[in-house]
């Protein structure tokens, strides 16, 4: 009688124990598809937001500036750091030069120009007056080998200068340098810079 009292309870746990490995079985694979649906929708919104905020499309997103500001800031510091007549100035003012030509080809834009225009009087608001004289010295030297370069994106006396200045296979005569003048225009309009002709 206790047996069959013990087997009947054995009984009972197996057929209680089988459902439960059932029961977890079917959660499990519940789960799991609950899982990938959720990593494929969580996807599905990086997707959207990457999109609406440019990563995909090229477009800047929401709330930046338009342009490479970092790069426009780069060059120019570099303006200020030209120095003229100092040894080592006609090279400092080729890499101001090129980079303010690599700037212009690969920022400026319809949309961009006044972005730029602002970034730049934002940039030289923030000098103290001693950077600001520096840059108003350096500025019509690198502007002298922006036409250079502009001019002639293939002559080996500006690449040759160019490379010398840290700035190898820029790859200009593959670039739109047309909009070198337009930001020199912009960068004297938004810096108060007078001209030999004004």
């Amino acid at each position: 009688m206790v047996l069959l009292k013990k087997i009947e309870v054995l009984t009972l746990l197996l057929a209680l124990c089988a459902a439960l490995l059932c029961g977890c079985g079917g959660t499990a694979q519940e789960d799991t598809e609950t899982e990938a649906a959720e990593t494929a929708q969580t996807q599905e919104e990086q997707e959207t937001v990457a999109a609406e905020e440019g990563d995909e499309t090229g477009e800047p997103a929401e709330g930046e500036p338009g342009f490479d500001s970092a790069a426009l800031e780069e060059a120019l510091s570099d303006v200020c750091a030209v120095a003229p007549g100092t040894s080592g100035s006609s090279l400092r003012a080729m890499k101001a030069a090129g980079e303010l030509v690599v700037f212009s080809a690969t920022n400026w834009s319809e949309d961009s120009a006044q972005a730029i225009r602002d970034g730049v009087g934002v940039w030289f608001e923030a000098l103290d007056e001693a950077e600001k004289d520096a840059f108003h010295q350096g500025r019509e030297t690198v502007e002298q080998q922006v036409q250079a370069i502009v001019d002639h994106p293939d002559d080996p006396e500006v690449l040759g200068p160019l490379e010398d200045a840290g700035l190898p296979n820029l790859g200009l005569s593959a670039m739109d340098l047309t909009h070198a003048a337009d930001l020199l225009e912009a960068i004297r309009g938004s810096t108060g810079a007078v001209t030999e002709n004004d």
